[in-house]
């Protein structure tokens, strides 16, 4: 369709919708703006994950005219597929296709660009479709990319949507040389969200995912272990309870974590303008049998009471006792808390434990203690 205004009179802005029913139910909608004329556009082209991609031209001209398109990976220089050749278009003409009908060879689950040039002005839009799991056929139409025109800056999107079954996907196209871009959210009263700033050429670089090291597996002794990322300046917080870390959750890694039972640890790594990075996951087991309690002083004859203290080697084990001739167990006993005051003579029997280890041997010893007559 072709509208001209009438002489003296302004242009209007013009929309037309798509619209797609099935057995009386409105399936699908999409918007279609109205295009402007140009000598050289690239539009985006998705085959992945079941969509598709169609491509319309019309030619303004009352006079015929030639077009060629041409297809290329995501990087916008590496070719791809076969082009038919060049497409004539007759005066107020137009051809509409899907891509592999443009293009032959292009492979499955491609995302790229196709190229379309002319030495006259033509007018192009895209159609990107998918067959959903129910097999509804849905659609949009995506902006072509103008080599003729400058894009106005800064690009705004005025709304995304994100929870309650929505999601919001960028695609970035250049139509032009390389380019470096800087992608800010902010919210409804005009503070910029932590969720990110990415800077890149055409794409938002994530930062480096922390590494654990030792690295994550069973282990027989306490390990002491570090979290590192190759993005310098970078922050990193860390989890042990479960819950995902991010920027503003988890605890700040400020040195070794020593690990002395089995944990998982999850890691994120941030920068301020770059994508948070994925979150890196490590377990480690840690397996052995705990030390054995240690008595201080030494079981033996006294002369007046004592204090006795109780310790164990394995870092963060627990320890129980008895003085009644009973065996302790991890359930079974006092937990000690500190010195044992012995005023008379006694048999002190200690285990040490330790979630994921194994249990101490026994510890027992002996004071006497002897009253001056």
């Amino acid at each position: 369709m072709l509208l001209t205004p009438d002489a003296g009179t302004s242009t209007p802005v013009g929309a037309g919708v798509f619209s797609y029913g099935s057995g009386g139910i409105l399936v699908s909608e999409s918007g279609i703006p109205a295009a402007v004329s140009t000598t050289h556009a690239r539009v985006y082209v998705d085959l992945s994950q079941g969509h598709d991609t169609g491509l319309a031209i019309a030619n303004p001209a009352n006079t015929s005219t030639n077009i060629t398109i041409s297809a290329y990976q995501a990087d916008g220089v590496t070719p791809i597929g076969t082009s038919q050749g060049t497409i004539q278009l007759p005066g107020n003409g137009h051809s509409a296709k899907f891509a592999t009908e443009f293009i032959a060879g292009l492979p499955a689950g491609l995302t790229g660009v196709l190229d379309i040039a002319s030495a006259t002005p033509f007018a192009a839009l895209t159609l990107r479709s998918l067959n959903n799991e129910r097999n509804d056929f849905l659609m949009t139409t995506l902006p072509v990319a103008d080599a003729d025109r400058t894009a106005p800056s800064p690009v705004v999107f005025p709304q995304i949507a994100d929870g309650g079954g929505f999601v919001t996907e960028f695609i970035l196209l250049n139509a032009g040389g390389s380019l470096r871009t800087t992608l800010s959210f902010f919210d409804n009263e005009g503070s910029q969200l932590a969720v990110g700033k990415g800077e890149g050429g055409g794409s938002l670089p994530m930062a480096n995912a922390p590494v654990f090291s030792p690295l994550p597996k069973d282990y027989f002794s306490a390990q002491s272990v570090t979290l590192s990322t190759a993005m310098p300046g970078a922050v990193i917080r860390y989890t042990t309870d479960g819950s995902t870390p991010t920027e503003t959750v988890g605890t700040v890694y400020t040195g070794p974590i020593l690990v002395a039972s089995s944990v998982t640890i999850q890691a994120v790594a941030y920068l301020p303008g770059w994508m948070t990075s994925p979150v890196s996951s490590g377990t480690y087991t840690i397996r052995g049998t705990v030390a054995a309690p240690v008595f201080s002083p030494f079981p033996k004859d006294y002369f007046s009471a004592q204090g006795v203290n109780l310790s164990a080697a394995t870092p963060g084990a627990e320890i129980r006792y008895t003085t009644d001739g009973s065996t302790p167990t991890e359930t079974v006993g006092t937990v000690y808390t500190g010195p044992i005051l012995v005023a008379s003579s006694v048999t002190i029997q200690a285990v040490a434990y330790l979630p994921g280890w194994t249990t101490s041997p026994v510890s027992s010893g002996s004071y006497i203690i002897w009253c001056p007559p």
